[in-house]
């Protein structure tokens, strides 16, 4: 399981794999675990119950494998059950059908550690069920957390299987919310990011291959994913602003809030008053190439997680 990396020690890493069903993709997706060039780190398998022959798959790992089985409670409690079992310093979340690049690990982890981060997310190859690539998703990095936090809320930035997560993270933001049978994982980067100030840091580096299949969870809630969101976003904005908050915080982001409503939107109607002007065509190029990033600050702007 261990190779040679030079240079610094290596925290020990707990990949998780929760399962259900999956007999068809899971041998290879274990397989990318175990291929981790990285030198220090455990496989965790959790079997979330399954009724197909993952039993007798994962037993055939042997000892290369820490394997777990538990009566069927969605991902995020097979989650929550491998964080208990883990024995890392570092989380490392793997879907069943999805698999690990070699370097995965070693990326995060260095990202990580060397911007002080306690979340490090890199970018992903989208693949069929076959495996055959479909394009790459590149993450974005933000140069402050006000930014990250402005993005995240309006959009999400990644995928949690293209993430590493700091063990310490889950005394203070706590576990995956196992009432949530789908976005469990946005859910908890919102908490994280937005009322516990935990950092993330972007590793430019393709980490994950995220496989896009029929069978899989976010393909069969593909149109009610708008919706789950804003669920989502409603229940931590309920958290952030509820007595369990630090005052500061809301604060903070209730200014945030007033101030892009203050900046962006005189800036809007003196744009729509120009647009009859001469030259205004050139100033829509430009308005062209900032639109992505004005588009969150106008959408934090009219929806922010507090009001006061």
């Amino acid at each position: 399981m261990s190779q040679e990396m030079t240079g610094r020690s290596s925290p020990l890493v707990s990949i998780v794999i929760p399962t259900y069903n999956r007999f068809g993709l899971l041998r290879e997706c274990i397989e990318s675990a175990l291929a981790q060039k990285y030198a220090n780190f455990e496989v965790i398998v959790v079997d979330d119950g399954s009724t197909d022959e993952t039993p007798q798959l994962c037993q055939s790992f042997g000892s290369r494998i820490r394997y777990f089985r538990k009566p069927n409670g969605g991902a995020a409690s097979a989650l929550n059950y491998g964080i208990r079992q883990m024995e890392g310093r570092w989380f490392k979340w793997l879907s069943s059908d999805d698999l690990l690049e070699p370097n995965a690990l070693d990326a995060l982890v260095r990202a990580a550690e060397e911007g002080r981060a306690e979340v490090a997310y890199g970018d992903f190859l989208r693949i069929d069920s076959s495996g055959r690539e479909i394009g790459l998703y590149r993450s974005r990095g933000f140069r402050t957390q006000d930014d990250f936090v402005v993005e995240l809320w309006y959009h999400f930035v990644g995928s949690a299987g293209a993430a590493l997560i700091s063990r310490d993270c889950f005394g203070r933001v706590g576990l995956f919310d196992e009432s949530i049978r789908y976005g469990e994982d946005y859910d908890w980067w919102l908490r994280a990011a937005l009322i516990h100030g935990i950092r993330f840091v972007h590793a430019p580096v393709t980490v994950a291959r995220y496989r896009v299949h029929p069978g899989q969870i976010s393909m069969s809630k593909a149109a009610a994913i708008p919706t789950l969101r804003a669920e989502i976003r409603s229940s931590v904005a309920r958290k952030l602003a509820g007595g369990g908050t630090e005052p500061s915080l809301v604060s903070h982001y209730a200014s945030v809030t007033r101030r892009y409503r203050r900046v962006f939107g005189p800036a809007l109607g003196t744009l729509k008053l120009l647009s009859g002007a001469p030259g205004f065509s050139l100033a829509g190029f430009w308005v062209g190439k900032l639109a992505p990033a004005w588009a969150s600050r106008f959408y934090w702007a009219f929806n922010p997680p507090v009001t006061s």
